[in-house]
């Protein structure tokens, strides 16, 4: 199906959008996704490819998006992220959709956001791609599912992209007029998780953060203020540098470090067999999607007594605050930035606690039909949010 009425510009020459949607045979032809955790064992957890519905939109050469949904008949939004990523081929960037979609879909029934899972991968070099003719691209795509699919900024977008595509689609999350920082949400969740495996007081504990990018960065900066003890490492060991942490020196090993909890703010699927039964740490808790290449890394770190929190749990402070902006417009553009974050928090530690003390209660929401969606929830916690706030 040609979008209607979108000529977008790509190195100067006139490129059109061509959307297509994807067989479900040709979907499944491109095999299962990985699986990434435990979590998906759940016989509702991550559905095969041919439960999802897979649009593909040639954007310009060089660049190729990929839209990854629950199909419409969950009667739900979908709600995924924009995330750049340098695919080798079709194959590759697909099953990154099929993986991100699958795990959005638990985080946004653990967490009874009223989204159903969704991914948007662009097949494309960040540092090279033309932003404008993605985003227009994207935009042609929101404008043309009328509303069945919200978006917002993810790995390799920026505020700059998410704003600028919010000029071009009303089904933008987090746009032009959102105070809202998505990676400060993220962050302010995976410390409510880390304060409900550990406890509340972190002085006197040690963490690795694995990535300092955007969310590492103010995961680090978070836990700094806690008065933690924070070592960080990335691969460009510059950007590891923060302040009040200690870089691991690039010639050490990171996963030797002996800490109390790794917080994994990296990339999906950087945890393997390997490295899990090697790997010091008292509990992982993750910022990443499906940190972990298969079940068998992350039962190889359990088997090793590791307290592992599944990604879906810890990582949905920004899908939390995006369920407000859309379930609850009008109190989410009232409210004060800082009490968003708190609601993340509060709400991503509570999940954690209930996880922690009977992860199959949280694993059974994959089935519920359940009204009670952040937006109303987030009406109704004034004075919890007081409470955490002043």
């Amino acid at each position: 199906m040609v979008v209607a009425g979108t000529a977008l510009s790509c190195d100067d020459r006139p490129v059109s959008v061509v959307e297509r949607r994807l067989p479900q045979q040709t979907a499944a032809s491109y095999g299962p996704p990985p699986r990434g955790g435990d979590i998906t064992e759940h016989p509702a957890g991550t559905p095969g490819p041919e439960e999802y519905e897979t649009i593909r939109v040639e954007v310009c050469p060089g660049a190729t998006l990929f839209v990854v949904t629950e199909p419409a008949t969950t009667r739900r939004p979908a709600n995924g992220g924009l995330r750049l990523l340098a695919c080798a081929d079709d194959t590759e960037a697909i099953r990154a959709g099929h993986l991100l979609a699958g795990r959005a879909r638990v985080k946004h029934a653990v967490h009874r956001t009223g989204f159903a899972g969704a991914a948007l991968i662009a097949g494309a070099d960040p540092r090279r791609v033309d932003r404008t003719a993605l985003l227009r691209a994207t935009a042609a795509v929101l404008d043309g599912l009328d509303g069945t699919l919200r978006t917002g900024r993810d790995a390799g977008t920026t505020a700059e992209d998410v704003r600028y595509l919010a000029t071009l689609s009303r089904h933008v999350l987090g746009g032009t007029s959102c105070r809202v920082d998505p990676v400060r949400a993220t962050a302010r969740g995976v410390l409510g998780s880390v304060r409900a495996v550990v406890g509340d007081r972190l002085d006197g504990l040690s963490f690795l953060v694995h990535g300092t990018g955007a969310v590492g960065a103010e995961v680090a900066e978070l836990l700094c203020a806690a008065r933690a003890g924070v070592r960080t490492h990335d691969l460009d060991p510059a950007r590891a540098i923060r302040p009040g942490c200690r870089a691991v020196p690039p010639d050490e090993p990171w996963w030797r470090v002996p800490v109390d909890v790794v917080v994994v703010c990296s990339a999906s699927e950087v945890i393997d067999p390997g490295l899990a039964g090697v790997l010091r740490a008292g509990a992982l808790v993750s910022a990443a999607d499906a940190p972990f290449t298969g079940p068998e890394a992350e039962h190889v770190l359990r088997s090793r007594g590791t307290v592992v929190l599944p990604d879906v749990v810890s990582s949905a402070g920004a899908a939390v605050c995006d369920s407000v902006e859309h379930h609850g417009t009008a109190a989410f553009h009232r409210a004060d930035p800082e009490e968003l974050y708190a609601f993340a928090e509060h709400l991503v530690h509570r999940t954690t606690v209930d996880f922690l003390a009977d992860p199959r209660s949280v694993l059974g929401r994959l089935g519920e039909v359940s009204a009670g969606v952040c937006g109303a929830r987030f009406l109704g916690a004034g004075d919890v949010l007081r409470a955490v706030v002043g």
